[in-house]
């Protein structure tokens, strides 16, 4: 299956996003938890985290998308902002 440039640049962004949402992740998991105790703040992280991954998934995922990848990667792009 080849790829149009619109579709390679969303593939592209969404790989960088998932590795960046890995990142997040592992430190609220291992740095967030020695700088602080409060449950909520940490909670916060974990939730913003998996949304970060969920939006970067399905931004790799537009690329599939016959109709109008730029359309949909503009709106899950702003869902990670």
């Amino acid at each position: 299956m080849s790829l149009t440039t619109d579709a390679t640049i969303w593939l592209k962004l969404g790989a960088i996003s998932g590795a960046l949402a890995v990142a997040m992740g592992a430190f609220g998991a291992h740095s967030l938890k020695n700088r602080t105790q409060d449950p909520y703040m940490i909670k916060t992280w974990d939730t913003a985290a998996q949304y970060h991954m969920a939006h970067s998934v399905a931004l790799c995922l537009v690329t599939l998308s016959p109709r109008h990848p730029s359309i949909a990667g503009y709106f899950f792009s702003a869902g990670i902002l």
